[in-house]
């Protein structure tokens, strides 16, 4: 091709582009800022007023510093909206802070359960799958074991013996009260025909004939005493006779006191060992039971036990589900040996589970007083849609490795949608009041340095160099360098930059 062919091609490319509004209009507002930024920058070294001018040093100190010419920069107010240049006021306001903080979803520890059984034995049954839901004291598997045979043939004997002594107690308890109403008779003087016939049959024991026959004694004494009495004063027997017959009576009376003294002792004490009896062996019943409760049984289920009825099943003993939720981990088989700390089955309940966040040491002061109050979180899995929780643990000391508290909030997962494991974005918000910011946007660096064009008027900006707080997307915490009431660029900040580069690059900096 020959240089007319290349000529006549190029002419006809640059004919199409010219034809495109859109491009030719691109290509216009690009040499316009290029053409305007070179242009301001060679009529501010020049002094040319159609440019932009760098404004002299006006001798005074903003807070005690001086500025220097480079410093400062003017800018036409004209040129102001196609530089898209606006003014923000340093102000003290709520500062709202929101920040997402990565996490993990994790099981409810409150809600997890490591299922070991309380007894040694041989896994005899596995009657859950894994991943299978199950119910709060469903059986998981059973066991065989000699410990829990034992105990049941325990409570066999225990309920033996208590009812034993009960039977003892009730015949004790019954002669004891029958002495009593025999005795009483006996003091009231009821006649023998009397007493014969109103405790015919009734359980006295041994002490009816040691007393019956002391009371008739006495009576026949009593009897002979008064008739030797009227033959006496009669005439008719001798005085010697009569004081015989009265020393028997006597004697009588005092044999039949005695026996009553330690019968009625005597019955009262075998009563009372036979009420020690009846505890004695139901403390031992209870111990029998309490042997059972630790074992997991419930009362309904010892109180219902017939333990000589069960036969080769005696010693079976189910291992259950201490919550509803779901099995996680199954490590049983059929025939193992198992017992106390060889874990069976892990249990969870997944329609509740714990976000766990790790805070650095900067955003600490965002979680004060969050215990008890709901925060808000998203994952990936779900995407567009917003998760609560409530915080029950804001981390009381900082980890050296990582340098963070870790907080944990509860969230109600009853579709069981959310899954232990997944991470998450934690929102941590909270509102500082009464700080100095301004706009983000107001901010920006230069070689290390952060600063902000600070509007003197006269379309002056001046540079001041600034240091900064937290930060969000839309304000800038001011901590130096700054005072409610100035004016700063907002907007427009990149075309003052430039200028400002320019004026340092006229200054040999």
């Amino acid at each position: 091709m020959d240089r007319r062919d290349t000529f006549e091609a190029l002419r006809r490319s640059v004919s199409l582009w010219w034809r495109n509004p859109i491009l030719v209009g691109a290509i216009a507002l690009v040499v316009g800022v290029v053409g305007g930024a070179l242009a301001s920058y060679r009529f501010a070294r020049t002094g040319s007023p159609a440019g932009a001018e760098v404004a002299a040093h006006d001798g005074h100190d903003h807070e005690g510093e001086g500025h220097g010419e480079e410093d400062v920069v003017t800018y036409p107010r004209a040129k102001w909206p196609a530089a898209g240049l606006t003014l923000a006021t340093v102000k003290r306001d709520d500062f709202p802070v929101l920040r997402w903080i990565t996490g993990k979803l994790a099981l409810n520890q409150d809600r997890l359960a490591h299922i070991s059984p309380l007894v040694e034995g041989i896994v005899r049954e596995v009657l859950v799958e894994f991943g299978e839901r199950v119910e709060r004291g469903q059986v998981l598997a059973t066991i065989d074991s000699k410990e829990v045979g034992d105990a049941k043939l325990q409570l066999v004997q225990s309920r033996l013996n208590l009812r034993i002594a009960q039977v003892e107690y009730d015949w004790d308890s019954t002669v004891y009260q029958n002495v009593k109403q025999l005795i009483d008779a006996i003091r009231r003087g009821v006649s023998m025909d009397e007493i014969e016939n109103r405790f015919r049959g009734m359980q006295i024991g041994n002490y009816r004939s040691q007393l019956i026959s002391a009371y008739a004694r006495l009576y026949q004494a009593q009897a002979d005493y008064q008739r030797l009495q009227a033959l006496t004063r009669k005439g008719i027997t001798r005085e010697a006779d009569l004081i015989r017959a009265r020393s028997e009576f006597e004697a009588a009376r005092a044999t039949l006191s005695a026996w009553v003294e330690q019968i009625e002792f005597a019955a009262m004490q075998q009563q009372l060992r036979a009420q020690m009896k009846v505890e004695e062996a139901d403390t031992q019943k209870r111990v029998a039971e309490s042997s059972l409760y630790i074992l997991g049984y419930s009362r309904e289920e010892v109180a219902q036990m017939e333990p000589l009825t069960e036969y080769q099943r005696i010693g079976v003993y189910p291992v259950r589900a201490a919550f509803s939720g779901t099995i996680i981990s199954k490590d049983a088989m059929v025939g193992e040996r198992v017992g106390p700390g060889k874990q069976m089955f892990t249990l969870a309940d997944l329609s509740s589970l714990w976000v766990q966040a790790d805070i650095y040491e900067r955003d600490i002061a965002l979680i004060q007083d969050y215990t008890g109050k709901e925060i808000r979180f998203r994952t990936q899995a779900f995407p567009g849609e917003i998760f609560r929780a409530t915080v029950f643990y804001t981390g009381d000391i900082v980890d050296p490795d990582t340098r963070t508290v870790r907080m944990l909030a509860h969230v109600q997962n009853p579709d069981r949608r959310l899954k232990p494991g997944l991470f998450v974005e934690v929102a941590l918000e909270r509102i500082f009041p009464n700080v100095l910011q301004v706009p983000a946007s107001a901010v920006t660096e230069h070689e290390g340095e952060t600063f902000v064009f600070v509007y003197t008027g006269d379309d002056r900006f001046e540079k001041r160099a600034v240091r900064v707080g937290r930060k969000t997307e839309e304000v800038v915490e001011i901590l130096e360098g700054l005072e409610p009431g100035e004016q700063v660029a907002a907007g427009g900040v990149l075309a003052l930059k430039t200028e400002l580069v320019g004026v340092e690059a006229e200054h040999g900096h």
